[in-house]
Formats: structure tokens, C-alpha cells, sequence
């Protein structure tokens, strides 16, 4: 089989998933006609199978598609397809697999190493320095995390789907699902600190410093993204809110723009640009102030660089300024203004950049 086609491709993220949402080929295969014409030729190998049960539909491999995977690509697939795979057909379950699935499609569309063979092997030893090189950007599922054994334990209830490494940052990444995610602050509090321990002071001391582990949300879109704001009233504490377990939360929507607001937060030169232009004109941040900001105008109105989605620190600006009784500005991209402005109401005044614009000027 031509490992370099897009029916191969299909298999290899089913591979990773166990259980795939038939939903989201199309974002492997964006055609309709190619796309069904690939699935019946892979089906009539009998290298797929579809598993509909409880209204969701999946894609999972056949004994013979492990076979093959194994056979083209051990070096791939050996940790996942090796030992035999216990597939849970209860929805919940289901659902957390779609979750992962859908964070690695997003991960792969923003350029970063998903595949066992492409990046070292990072959670395979706990307990000494990594003498691999690093290859980065690189994302890990919390499926590979799982490899620490008895550690892992620890973080057992721990909802995020992986791990993102960057130059300078690390991500740990949650996925919102489709409606409000499940949340335990203590649990997450747990996750943090393990990861944190283990990158920073045991597989890579010195490459990472405490602060450098931050959180990414994906979210399907942006009206995900208005609720997860909005729930900051619920009195659930179960359900997830913005609510300090990390300085850094940013929302990323799973759509063309959310892919390439990814892509940015990884590129420091552009960000540092992107900041550089935005403070123009602006008296300097203060680090001092009792109100989240990046700075402020000559009349002293705080401001707020939201185009990194963070919804931490514009929560946390928005809380500031109401306890205050004071109106702030902020910059948000064209694809954030709604969210973001329903959640500040009248609180905060929203100047939106075009992505597109951006795009053509910064790249």
C-alpha cells in the first residue's frame, strides 16, 4: 500500500485514535467523492470497519489493517497497534477517544509532529534526562503520557487529551468537546504539577522553567469558546471556567482560523512583532498595576492583547476593571470579536484586526 496516500494517512490517525469519528475524515480528506471512494476501497481490504452504536458513527481498524500498519511502518505503530486493543463502546468513552482524535487532526493541520516515529520518545523513562534529540514542535496524547506506568496514576482524572512542546513553551492541551468539559480543579492542579516536575526538572532540566507550562482549550468554534466565558457564572463547580490553575489558557478554535492562530502561538518572532506594532502609541505595560494589561493610552485606559485567545487574562481583565468601576480597550482578532465582546459587554471596547490582513502582512 502507497504509505504516502491519503487512504494510509486515514488509517495511520485511526491507528492512533482506536476509535476515529467518521465526522472527521473529511478534514483528512476534504472531498466528498474521493473521500467515499477511499473508505469503500479501504473497506473492501477489509483494512476498515464502521462501528455505529448509541448515534455515533466511527472508524476503527480490522485485524488485517494492524497487520498492515505493523508491517509497512513498525517503527509507527508498534506501541499502538502491538499489544491487542480493548475498544470501549460506551458513549462516554467514545467521546474522550473523539476528543483525542480531533486534537492530533488539529495539531497535524498546524505542522507539529503527532507520530511516535517523528519525535523522541519523551515518556518512555521517568527518571533521567533525555538523551534523544528534541525534534519541535511536538505534540504527545495523553495516550503516550500514559507510558510514565505508576506515575501516570497520579493524574489519572486528569482531562486533558496531550502535551504541545514549543521552543520556548510548553501547552497542555484540553479539548472542549461539544458542549462545557468536565472539570476538576484539583485534578488539573495534580496534572500541572507532574508534567511541570517532569519536564522541567527531570526528562529536560533547563530547557523549560515552571512558568513556561501553560494550557490550550480547542473548541469546535468561537461559540464554544462564548460559552466556556460565559460559564464563569455556573455554579457547577464541576464544569469548566477560567479559574487560575494556570496564568495562560488559550482558546483555539478547531476551524481554517483557529489552525493558523496555532501556528502563531508558536511563532515567538511573529508574536513579539505582532505586540511590538500593537503597542504603538501606548504607555508601557506595568506589572505594578492592579489591572491585567499591556499597557495603557495616554489617558490612562488599560489595554489588553487578547489575539492570543488567553480567556485567563481577559477574564481576569474583566473581573479588574468591574471591581474598579473602569472601561478598558483590547485587540482581538476579527474571527474573537463576538465571543469575546459578549462576554465584556460594556466593560471592554474591542478593536478587531482582520486576520486575513495579518496574514498578508506578517507572513
Amino acid at each position: 500500500m502507497d504509505i504516502h496516500g491519503m487512504g494510509f494517512h486515514l488509517l495511520s490517525h485511526i491507528a492512533l485514535a482506536g476509535d476515529f469519528p467518521a465526522s472527521s475524515a473529511s478534514r483528512l480528506i476534504p472531498s466528498p467523492s474521493y473521500r467515499r471512494k477511499i473508505i469503500t476501497e479501504l473497506k473492501s481490504k477489509k483494512l476498515l470497519r464502521t462501528y455505529y452504536r448509541d448515534g455515533l458513527r466511527s472508524y476503527r481498524l480490522t485485524a488485517a489493517g494492524r497487520r498492515m500498519l505493523l508491517e509497512e511502518m513498525p517503527g509507527r505503530f508498534c506501541k499502538a497497534l502491538d499489544a491487542p486493543q480493548h475498544l470501549k463502546s460506551d458513549p462516554a468513552r467514545r467521546l474522550r477517544a473523539f476528543q483525542l482524535a480531533q486534537t492530533a487532526l488539529a495539531m497535524e493541520e498546524a505542522g507539529i509532529r503527532i507520530f511516535p516515529d517523528e519525535k523522541a520518545a519523551l515518556f518512555m523513562d521517568a527518571a533521567r534526562p533525555l538523551t534523544a534529540p528534541l525534534l519541535l514542535p511536538a505534540y504527545y496524547s495523553s495516550l503516550e503520557v500514559k507510558a510514565l506506568g505508576i506515575e501516570a496514576t497520579k493524574i489519572k482524572n486528569g482531562r486533558f487529551a496531550g502535551v504541545l512542546l514549543a521552543p520556548k513553551k510548553v501547552w497542555i492541551v484540553y479539548h472542549a468537546g461539544e458542549g462545557a468539559p468536565r472539570w476538576y480543579r484539583r485534578s488539573e492542579i495534580k496534572t500541572r504539577a507532574l508534567l511541570t516536575h517532569l519536564l522541567c526538572r527531570v526528562r529536560l532540566p533547563g530547557k523549560y522553567q515552571p512558568d513556561d507550562v501553560q494550557a490550550i482549550l480547542l473548541g469546535a468554534d468561537m461559540e464554544a469558546c462564548a460559552r466556556q466565558l460565559a460559564a464563569e457564572d455556573c455554579r457547577d463547580a464541576r464544569i469548566f471556567r477560567f479559574d487560575q490553575t494556570y496564568e495562560q489558557f488559550h482558546f483555539v478554535p478547531e476551524s481554517r482560523e483557529g489552525i493558523w492562530l496555532l501556528r502563531l502561538l508558536l511563532d515567538e518572532a511573529v508574536l513579539e512583532r505582532l505586540n511590538r506594532t500593537l503597542s504603538q502609541g501606548l504607555l508601557p505595560h506595568d506589572s505594578t498595576a492592579s489591572i491585567e494589561n499591556d499597557g495603557f493610552t495616554q489617558d490612562g485606559t488599560p489595554v489588553l492583547f487578547s489575539f492570543d485567545g488567553d480567556g485567563q487574562r481577559l477574564t481576569n481583565f474583566v473581573r479588574a476593571l468591574r471591581i474598579h468601576g473602569r472601561k478598558g480597550r483590547a485587540f482581538c482578532f476579527d474571527f474573537q470579536l463576538a465571543a469575546f465582546a459578549g462576554y465584556a459587554k460594556d466593560t471592554v471596547s474591542f478593536q478587531a484586526i482582520s486576520a486575513e490582513k495579518f496574514r498578508k502582512q506578517f507572513y
